[in-house]
């Protein structure tokens, strides 16, 4: 694992965090090295992949505030509805009438999922990339959400690689 500079980004504080974490990366990358445990090595490994895609999302995030300077943005296809009407109601289903607008969030507020949706609506990252992001994306969610089966005794090596892969690719784009 090589040094990455993120000098690129010039807000000082988002720059600072993201170099922090890095460095854990780093630190832990290090330990996998020292002989231990396959239980401690398997929790580092998650700790490196987790940490990885907060970076990575840290990133994909600054890029579209970067590129949309608004504070806000519409979602495509996101509705918020208001001051629903029942009209009809059965045993199965309820036929309502209600007012709708699209759903603005605030960019500062976007999660994973949103900030790869926005990506690409807005045409910022190819869908290789994506597709890409993605993966990562789902990788931390098992993670942290504890989905993997059970008989998977090990977290692989190759999905740290590839969150590995995913970064390099991603800092190439959002630079």
């Amino acid at each position: 694992m090589k040094m990455i500079d993120f000098s690129f980004i010039k807000e000082s504080i988002l720059r600072g965090n993201i170099e922090r974490i890095y460095d854990d990366v780093f630190e832990l990358h290090l330990l996998l090295s020292q002989g231990i445990s396959i239980k401690v090595v398997d929790c580092l490994r998650k700790t490196i992949a987790i940490y990885t895609a907060s970076i990575i999302e840290a990133l994909t995030l600054w890029k579209i505030q970067e590129e949309i300077v608004t504070e806000r943005v519409t979602l495509k296809n996101e509705w918020k509805y208001y001051d629903p009407k029942l009209i009809h109601k059965t045993d199965d289903y309820e036929i309502i009438w209600a007012k709708r607008s699209e759903e603005e969030r605030r960019i500062s507020k976007l999660d994973f999922n949103v900030i790869l949706r926005i990506g690409k609506d807005k045409r910022i990252f190819a869908n290789a990339l994506l597709k890409d992001l993605d993966k990562v994306r789902k990788l931390r969610n098992e993670i942290h959400i504890d989905q993997l089966e059970d008989i998977v005794k090990t977290y692989p090596l190759a999905n740290v690689e590839f969150v590995q892969e995913v970064l390099v690719k991603t800092i190439r784009i959002v630079r």
